[in-house]
């Protein structure tokens, strides 16, 4: 029998896939490194050990059960801010063609000499909501 002591050097000894885990995690960070090198915060990779007690039968404790976790803390990535018109029934309109500036005409939308400019044409609400809306309306008897 071969009796060793845990420690970093030796969590191969006891399972291959600790390691690897590991190795896993750490690599993330560091692609995450790679592909931000902007991001000014820090990555984090975390083994978490939980040791919990196995009583013996009188009460004490000679032997523990070892559970390994493993986590990364990566920064958030974000997007750009996006722009959008809302609306009152909760949806989110935006322009597809400009996605920071929804009023933004096309030219298609630009008006001819002497023509007003008109107010974009937003797309009628999801059939959902207009089942809810026929609902309220049937309900308040219209």
């Amino acid at each position: 029998m071969a009796l060793i002591a845990l420690n970093l050097q030796t969590l191969d000894r006891l399972d291959p896939k600790l390691q690897a885990a590991f190795t896993t995690h750490l690599r993330r960070a560091v692609q995450d490194c790679l592909d931000r090198p902007a991001e000014k915060k820090g990555r984090r990779v975390l083994l978490e050990v939980e040791v919990t007690p196995i009583l013996d039968d009188d009460g004490g404790c000679s032997r523990v059960n070892a559970d390994f976790k493993f986590r990364d803390k990566l920064p958030d990535r974000r997007s750009r801010t996006y722009e959008m018109i809302a609306q009152r029934d909760g949806r989110l309109i935006l322009n597809e063609f400009s996605p920071t500036a929804p009023d933004q005409l096309t030219i298609d939308d630009v008006p001819g000499p002497g023509q007003e400019v008109q107010a974009p044409k937003l797309p009628p609400p999801e059939p959902a909501d207009r089942a809810a809306s026929d609902r309220k309306s049937a309900a308040a008897g219209d």
